[in-house]
């Protein structure tokens, strides 16, 4: 295999984009678009944009393999496109806002929406926003995470440090191929 395919989901607000543009070679495709006043997230100040359908982005590798990344809307209204962009994927990596005050059940709901998908592929979670929240606890997501009985891995990111986010992807891909990075 030459390609692989990863999925950045999460709620409005976490970091998708900011990710994939982070580690992306080339400009990515981005169809952010301004949030109307109506939008759920409209006043939670978090951003004035939201992405409607996906992000893209590629890199290499050292081997010449490349690395496809999607990053799903974060709105609920936009679902439709987890399942499309999900397709072929090898891995998700979930991120959450640590700011935001469901950022548990944002865990636990994204967790849930991608069970199906991450079932059979490999799921890492990337707490973004630590560094803005005054209080910040990473147990509070460790308990959602050990009641799926799985071993998902969980770090602290940030989305604009290219160290941080090509570390990341670096766990995603050995799991799928030790060999593979």
């Amino acid at each position: 295999m030459d390609d692989y395919k990863i999925i950045f989901a999460g709620p409005v607000g976490a970091g998708k984009t900011t990710a994939i543009t982070t580690v992306s070679e080339t400009p990515p495709l981005k169809t952010e678009e301004n949030m109307s006043e109506q939008g759920e997230y409209a006043n939670m100040n978090i951003k004035t944009t939201t992405t409607m359908a996906m992000d893209y982005g590629k890199m290499s590798l050292g081997s010449g393999k490349k690395v496809h990344l999607y990053g799903t809307p974060g709105q609920k209204q936009f679902d439709f496109m987890w399942e499309i962009l999900s397709t072929d994927g090898m891995g998700v990596v979930i991120l959450i806002n640590d700011t935001n005050s469901d950022g548990v059940n944002d865990l636990e709901f994204f967790i849930d929406r991608f069970s199906q998908f991450t079932a059979n592929q490999h799921i890492v979670v990337a707490i973004t926003h630590v560094d803005l929240n005054t209080s910040p606890s990473l147990e509070k997501y460790q308990a959602v995470l050990e009641q799926t009985g799985r071993k998902i891995p969980m770090l602290e990111v940030d989305a604009r440090d290219h160290s941080d986010m090509t570390g990341l992807l670096d766990i995603v891909l050995r799991n799928v191929d030790p060999e593979l990075v």
